[in-house]
């Protein structure tokens, strides 16, 4: 979600930047690097209340037509909302049954909802994200807008081998990649089980708290597993850029930027064929049963797929912020 405000504000930027504005709680120390949008600061609440009060209110006092990019909006003006996805309301179970994670689930919830029916407009990721809102809400099919994603943000990334200088043990045979986090539905037991099933290759997973996968299942992974934690984005292309493939084997995900970005530099991608992830890909993809740890990676890769520039082309952040402004023009 980040990826995505990032990207689509730089895009805005770029044109009729008179017609937007950026406004961030008074005490932002990182804003976004747009050159022309009218950075505003104001209020200065902490947290996720922001939203609800003080830029609730600069909103009204204002008369703007708030447009948030991460599901959360302004429950008494919500505006243009984009709705990645509504995993908290078909997939509870994902985040645990902790008091948190409950009140976090109603939240969302309501979140949902309230946008749903009283935003003028619905922006979303994909046709998969909005059927799952029309499966689940009463609402007007013409209200929801599909958008897409991008990737070329990635052409910009440099490329560090770091990695290989400081670990060489990863690289002593092939390699699979993957990013990925210990939410249920990244699927991260389907690599685990893979492993498994094939020592001659390595597999280095990166992202944030998978470090503590032993800790938090009690088990540890096999040894041709490496947990790299939080990386860079130059180690990641670099780690893409060598790999056998990257892994994607989510269980529901409203887009999954990560294929695009290895597609970008030549890579092959082998992910699930579960929700988004077929309609975006297409036949530029190897595919794999997520709920199936796979036998054997070397068949699934001997299979045809096509080349990926007709993805490539279609999901740009050019295409998307087009696509976004026609949507807001029209409002």
């Amino acid at each position: 979600m980040e990826r995505f405000a990032l990207e689509i504000l730089k895009e805005l930027d770029k044109s009729n930047p008179e017609k937007y504005e950026i406004v961030i709680p008074a005490y932002t120390k990182i804003v976004p690097p747009t050159k022309n949008i009218h950075v505003v600061y104001y209020g200065n609440i902490h947290g996720k209340l922001w939203v609800q009060t003080s830029f609730l209110w600069y909103v009204i006092k204002n008369k703007r037509t708030p447009l948030t990019f991460d599901s959360i909006a302004p429950l008494l003006r919500p505006g243009v909302v984009c709705i990645h996805d509504i995993t908290f309301k078909v997939n509870k179970n994902y985040f645990g049954y902790s008091l948190r994670s409950k009140l976090s689930v109603v939240w969302r919830n309501l979140q949902y909802l309230v946008c749903i029916k009283y935003s003028p407009m619905i922006i979303t990721v994909s046709e998969f994200s909005k059927r799952e809102i029309l499966n689940n809400y009463k609402c007007d099919k013409d209200k929801i807008i599909v958008i897409g994603n991008g990737w070329d943000h990635f052409a910009s990334v440099g490329m560090s081998d770091e990695i290989k200088t400081n670990h060489p043990d990863y690289f002593t045979k092939p390699y699979f990649f993957s990013l990925s986090s210990l939410g249920e539905n990244k699927n991260l037991s389907w690599i685990l089980e893979t492993a498994k099933k094939h020592p001659q290759y390595n597999f280095l997973i990166g992202g944030g708290a998978i470090n503590s996968y032993a800790n938090r299942f009690g088990k540890e992974p096999s040894a041709n597993v490496h947990f790299l934690g939080y990386i860079s984005d130059e180690t990641v292309k670099y780690l893409m850029k060598n790999c056998k493939a990257f892994l994607f084997p989510s269980f529901y995900e409203g887009f999954g930027i990560p294929p695009l970005e290895a597609l970008s530099i030549g890579a092959q991608i082998i992910i699930s064929n579960a929700s988004c992830l077929p309609e975006i890909y297409g036949t530029s993809a190897h595919y794999i049963d997520p709920h199936h740890p796979s036998d054997d990676l070397d068949s699934v890769l001997n299979e045809r797929v096509d080349t990926p520039e007709a993805v490539l082309e279609k999901y740009r952040w050019c295409n998307i912020s087009n696509a976004l402004r026609s949507v807001l023009d029209h409002l």
